[in-house]
This record gives C-alpha cells, sequence and structure tokens, in this order.
C-alpha cells in the first residue's frame, strides 16, 4: 500500500487540504490504520502545545513573546526520543497554539485597536460620522477563512462592523512594533476559473497602518509553485483610511489548481476588509500581477558600455 506523503498528513491536520484532496486522503485512511494512528498523533499532540501553552503562559508575567514560548519549546525538544529528529509540524506546533492562546486573550489589541478607533474614526467612518466609542474586534474568524502570521503572536484577526450594517474582517497587530506580517486568507478550487483572468474587489479602510496593508491573490500550479501572484506592494494602503475599493487582477492557468486571496497587513496598526467578490473579466481589463511582471525580459541586451543612466 501506497502512503501519502508525511506533509499531506500535515496538512490535513492544519485544514489546508482542498476538499478533493480531503476526499482521497479520507478514503485511504479508511483502508490505512498507520495512517490514521500517524493523524491521531499529529492531532493529539497539537491538543497537548495548546493545553500545555496555555497553563504556561497563563502563570507567566508579561514580556517578550519569544521569551514566553522559549521553555515550553525546549520541553517539547526535550520530550522527544533520543537522537530524533522533530519533524517540521512539531515547531509549527508550537506557533499555531500560541496564535490561538494570544488570539483567544487578546484584550490588549482590542482595547489599542479601540482607542486608535476613537482618534481616527472620523477619517475611517467619514467627516459626518460620530466616532464609535468601541468598535470591539470580536476574535472569531468567519468562516471559510484562515488566520496566519508569519510571526506567531504578532497579529490577530476577527470581525467588526461592516461598511454598510453587518459585519467586516479585521487584521491588528498585537505588538508595538511587528516584523513580519499577518493575513486573512481563503482557498479554493481554480477548476472554475482555469483559462479565465480573475478579479479580487474588495473595499479596505485601515486605522494606524505605519508599513502597508492590501489585497493580494495567487494563483497556485499542480505541484503547489505560484504561477501568478500580486499583494499591492507597490501600491499600499497606509495611514488610516476610510473605506476604498481595490482591485488584484490576475490571470489563471489551465493548469492552475489553486486560488488563494485575501488581505494582509505588514507592520502596525489595523486593516478592515468588506465586499469582497471575485469574478472573471475580459482581457481589457489589465492584470495586476507582479510575479510575471518580474519574470519578463527584454528582447535585446540593453546597456552592454555601461554607460546608460540608472
Amino acid at each position: 500500500m501506497n502512503h501519502p506523503d508525511p506533509k499531506v498528513l500535515d496538512d490535513y491536520v492544519d485544514g489546508v487540504l482542498l476538499m478533493e484532496e480531503v476526499q482521497a486522503l479520507e478514503e485511504h485512511l479508511e483502508a490505512c490504520a498507520e495512517c490514521r494512528a500517524a493523524v491521531l498523533a499529529r492531532q493529539d499532540f497539537m491538543d497537548a502545545v495548546a493545553d500545555g501553552l496555555t497553563e504556561h503562559l497563563q502563570a507567566q508575567s508579561p514580556g517578550p513573546r519569544s521569551m514566553r514560548f522559549a521553555p515550553i519549546a525546549q520541553q517539547i525538544r526535550h520530550a522527544a526520543p533520543q537522537g530524533s529528529r522533530l519533524p517540521s509540524w512539531t515547531m509549527r506546533a508550537v506557533g499555531a497554539a500560541a496564535a490561538v492562546v494570544l488570539f483567544a486573550a487578546g484584550a490588549w489589541t482590542s482595547q489599542q485597536f479601540q482607542q486608535r478607533a476613537v482618534t481616527d474614526g472620523p477619517t475611517l467612518f467619514g467627516a459626518g460620522a460620530v466616532s464609535p466609542a468601541a468598535p470591539t474586534m470580536e476574535p472569531l474568524l468567519p468562516d471559510g477563512w484562515q488566520g496566519t502570521s508569519s510571526v506567531p503572536g504578532e497579529y490577530t484577526m476577527g470581525m467588526v462592523p461592516g461598511r454598510e450594517g453587518g459585519k467586516a474582517s479585521a487584521i491588528a497587530s498585537a505588538v508595538e512594533a511587528p516584523t513580519g506580517f499577518g493575513a486573512l486568507t481563503q482557498v479554493v478550487s481554480a477548476q472554475n476559473y482555469q483559462g479565465q483572468r480573475l478579479r479580487l474587489r474588495a473595499h479596505l479602510a485601515t486605522v494606524g497602518v505605519q508599513g502597508w496593508a492590501g489585497l493580494w491573490m495567487r494563483v497556485d500550479g499542480p505541484s503547489g509553485q505560484p504561477l501568478s501572484f500580486d499583494n499591492m506592494q507597490g501600491r499600499p494602503v497606509v495611514g488610516s483610511t476610510g473605506w476604498t475599493q481595490h482591485d488584484v487582477v490576475l490571470d489563471v492557468p489551465p493548469q492552475a489548481r489553486a486560488i488563494a486571496f485575501g488581505t494582509l497587513l505588514a507592520g502596525s496598526g489595523a486593516a478592515w476588509l468588506d465586499d469582497i467578490e471575485l469574478t472573471a473579466v475580459d482581457q481589457s481589463v489589465p492584470t495586476t500581477d507582479s510575479l510575471n511582471a518580474q519574470r519578463s525580459l527584454p528582447q535585446t541586451p540593453v546597456n552592454l558600455d555601461f554607460e546608460g543612466q540608472p
């Protein structure tokens, strides 16, 4: 019996496989006790890390998160069999559990966000609007979405009041000077969009962004390699803004397998996302693809005598 790659089991436990991949793997798991045991071991480990990290953080005084996470990471390493190498998902589990714990206990972030909104409310909601006293971020991810932080604990995600009533999603920094980025992401199959030009359109509002925020979209090929990509880094949203509409437009090649999209925040502040549309457009709409723009090559050699001006 052929067994799936361990990374596939990791991704299954992390919940990032596509639906058809989940179905195929679960058919295998029904017939394979060895892989079922491997999946259960991963799930049990994630639960144990989350429980241990919660207990550890509750016993700690506030301090640098790297120092607060270090003891439990050392405990996990010491618990490994002598001479064995920890699988890659082991330390990912520490980061994931840390993010869950900090997200659930994100009162400081919510308070900071509320204070910012009182100051920047007129900018965010329009000059004629009354600044909300406490536009509380609910620490719940919207259904179908995943929240990630490239450095665990630096960002939190949740729900906030929407542009025209209802709810919107939000990313907010959880530390004073983040070094990574936070992203709110959804991944769908590319099957219904293959061979088409696809536009991601949404409204963004920002509060005190020092760094940048934007929409992002990536089209992946059969082996997971990016085929097209744009994250608005070249046209960033910064500072405090009202609701503004933004577009990301990419081509979806026939061999495309998956499409990931959402919003991101790099730096301190908060970004709100609402009114998302993902639609096919005709070729008259230009792409914003930064990946293939970087790959484009000149047709002939240039500046061979180094005399050209920079």
